[in-house]
């Protein structure tokens, strides 16, 4: 039981961090885009 819930924070940790990551990169390519 605590191996899934700690299962769920690793991956809600990693989500977070990919959203981070990833939106900054998305929002320069369409400001240059435009």
């Amino acid at each position: 039981m605590t191996l899934i819930i700690y299962d769920f924070i690793e991956l809600s940790v990693l989500t977070i961090s990919i959203r981070v990551i990833c939106v900054p990169f998305l929002v320069t390519e369409i400001v240059t885009v435009f």
